[in-house]
């Protein structure tokens, strides 16, 4: 006859001390950091927010809503950032038919980890059917001797529309870049629509003409679930999607170009 399986709650049960090897486990185990999250809900013609839950380094912060009734929330910055060991979380969700703009109040700085454990930050963004979102994200700023892990997952549903915006700085004034991991995966219903991967950690390969060259900063604008004018600089997606990159050398303003972009592309991603 097989010997029984005796669960943990069957030894507590019983009074059986937990083996050693578990006790130890569940002592060192390192608790999760908590997400920052913004959950909006579409109520008649408007868009509700449902949940702003702050978390560091972020702060939700409601805005006046837009004229078509979309909701928008400024995104806040309530400590130093990103620093050895930072482990942020940053969960976006718009609900079915709802609409989101999220505004950034200023630029994030990947210090210096100065020798210690590398900092992480997650990025999770969920559009129920029909959903808009519009993120025009402040750039990300790679100071000397940072180290930095980003991953940025999107899930849409079917008939939902995304506008995004990331730029990164290699380097602040007179010092080369820190070491940045950054990937970002797109799905639609499951099916992939843009899986693509950045890294610094290798500078010859970083300053190649294929990457970034001379370039100080990288700009992309990415639109999911519906196709943008074909700008110079914009290359079509297989599914529905359009991708706009840009490289700037030292002292040129990104923006004007990006606006240029934007304002093309808005009124596909957020028109009904």
């Amino acid at each position: 006859m097989p010997t029984p399986i005796r669960t943990e709650a069957g030894r507590a049960a019983a009074g059986d001390p937990a083996p050693a090897a578990a006790r130890v486990v569940a002592r060192s185990a390192p608790a999760r950091e908590p997400a920052a999250r913004v959950v909006v809900r579409r109520a008649g013609a408007a868009t509700v927010l449902g949940e702003l839950r702050a978390a560091s380094p972020w702060a939700p912060r409601p805005l006046p809503p837009a004229a078509d009734g979309s909701a928008r929330v400024a995104l806040v910055q309530t400590a130093a950032t990103l620093l050895s060991g930072d482990d942020c979380t940053l969960e976006l969700e718009v609900g079915e038919g709802a609409a989101l703009e999220l505004v950034e109040t200023g630029a994030t700085v990947a210090h210096s980890v100065r020798g210690g454990a590398p900092a992480r930050m997650r990025l999770r963004i969920a559009l129920g059917a029909g959903a808009r979102l519009t993120w025009l994200g402040r750039p990300l700023v790679l100071a000397a001797g940072c180290d930095l892990t980003r991953t940025t997952t999107i899930a849409l549903a079917p008939a939902a529309r995304l506008l995004l915006r990331e730029t990164v700085v290699l380097g602040r004034s007179g010092e080369r870049p820190g070491r940045l991991d950054a990937t970002l995966r797109a799905t639609r219903a499951a099916t992939p629509l843009l899986h693509e991967r950045l890294t610094t950690a290798d500078p010859s390969l970083l300053r190649s003409p294929l990457v970034a060259g001379g370039a100080v900063t990288l700009d992309s604008i990415v639109l999911l679930g519906a196709r943008g004018d074909s700008l110079p600089g914009a290359s079509q997606l297989a599914a529905e999607g359009t991708v706009w990159r840009a490289l700037h050398p030292r002292g040129v303003d990104p923006d004007g170009p990006a606006h240029t972009v934007t304002e093309r592309w808005r009124c596909a991603s957020v028109c009904r």
